[in-house]
């Protein structure tokens, strides 16, 4: 059983208001829901759950994991120990060497988190290295997640998956709201894959399809468009 104090240091982290606050906040005053989290702030990070779900050992019902996404079942996490919050301090115990437990954010209802910053979490450098190596080797993608004002046009579990509208100078009835993967920026224009085929045949794209995106500010906030008439050819994307 591990023990995790503090650091000597000051670990930083940001909220969603891109405001730094400091991870010596004593943890149980850094819960919040998982569902009022920005998914990308989880992303990349060790992240206490309280789990609270049937576990081996009963006293160890936490979970201490790494938090990354996964292009098929979305935002997940890489479960690294189990853990229990006792008078502000988080212990651990190494329950999963013999075992994986991958945890789908979609499955965690309300259950609240914290990020985790401690020197003694470097014993789990290896595990967190095999699942930066599995899933974030795209980085067209990741640097599209650096683009932050996006964020309410994110799926909430989904986040490299953003709503925009579908627009031609064809004859079309009206226009029709998409779903668009990220995919990679290139001379300051951001391109996506569309997931969906759109009901008018018109727009002359089918899901796959990499589209350029424009954006624009409203009264009502970002909009995204994705442009079906500057449609890449295969060899392009």
């Amino acid at each position: 059983m591990t023990k995790q104090g503090d650091t000597n240091d000051t670990p930083l982290s940001f909220n969603n208001q891109s405001e730094s606050f400091s991870l010596d906040i004593p943890i149980s005053q850094r819960l919040k829901p998982l569902a009022e989290m920005n998914s990308l702030d989880l992303v990349g990070k060790v992240i206490y759950l309280q789990y609270r779900r049937e576990a081996s050992d009963p006293e160890f019902s936490d979970i201490i994991a790494y938090g990354y996404i996964d292009h098929t079942a979305g935002l997940s996490f890489h479960a690294l120990c189990a853990a229990r919050l006792v008078d502000d301090s988080l212990e651990t115990h190494d329950a999963f060497k013999e075992r994986l437990l991958t945890i789908r954010a979609g499955a965690l209802g309300e259950i609240l988190c914290a990020q985790v910053s401690d020197s003694t979490l470097s014993d789990y450098s290896e595990r967190i290295e095999l699942v930066e190596n599995i899933y974030n080797r795209d980085e067209g993608v990741k640097e599209t997640r650096k683009i932050r004002f996006l964020d309410p046009l994110r799926h909430p579990l989904y986040p490299d998956d953003i709503q925009a509208i579908l627009i031609t100078n064809n004859d079309i009835d009206g226009y029709e709201g998409v779903w668009v993967k990220l995919r990679y920026i290139t001379n300051n224009t951001v391109f996506g894959e569309l997931l969906n085929d759109p009901y008018q045949k018109e727009y002359n794209v089918n899901a796959g399809t990499i589209l350029p995106l424009a954006f624009r500010k409203s009264d009502e906030g970002i909009i995204a468009y994705a442009l079906a008439d500057n449609a890449l050819e295969k060899n392009e994307a």
